[in-house]
């Protein structure tokens, strides 16, 4: 199975405005080089590739990794209504979520979680309260 990474990985890695991606992006060819998935716009091995060509920047950038990783949620109710606290590889960190459904999350459950700049962020919410958004993948 071939992988694909998301838009907005690319963007993060290359330090790029995802407008200036969408450019590049409309001189490709959709379901070769790139396809959408849902709301999500994800990139195939040899759409990252020709991106790199047009950039200029023929493998000078390694991608992150767009599989999502799991942190525990040790606290669900901080003071910030879009912040959690969660375990992640044995240190405490806050985990932005969406506020409105902040009250899903509950202390030892399993969330996906994805790297946001230098902070971390939800890759998935959780559709039932208490309910861990990693077994639903």
């Amino acid at each position: 199975m071939a992988t694909l990474t998301p838009e907005r990985d690319m963007a993060a890695a290359l330090q790029l405005p995802r407008k200036e991606l969408a450019r590049h992006r409309a001189g490709m060819v959709e379901g070769l080089d790139w396809e959408k998935r849902g709301r999500l716009v994800v990139y195939t091995e040899d759409g990252v590739h020709k991106l790199h060509v047009l950039l200029g920047l023929v493998d000078a950038v390694e991608l992150p990794s767009s599989t999502p990783q799991s942190a525990k949620v040790t606290n669900a109710r901080i003071r910030n209504p879009r912040l959690i606290m969660a375990e992640y590889e044995g240190e405490s960190v806050l985990v932005r979520v969406n506020p409105t459904t902040r009250d899903r999350y509950v202390p030892g459950m399993l969330v996906h979680v994805r790297q946001d700049g230098a902070g971390w962020a939800e890759a998935s919410r959780p559709r039932k309260r208490g309910v861990d958004s990693v077994a639903l993948r």
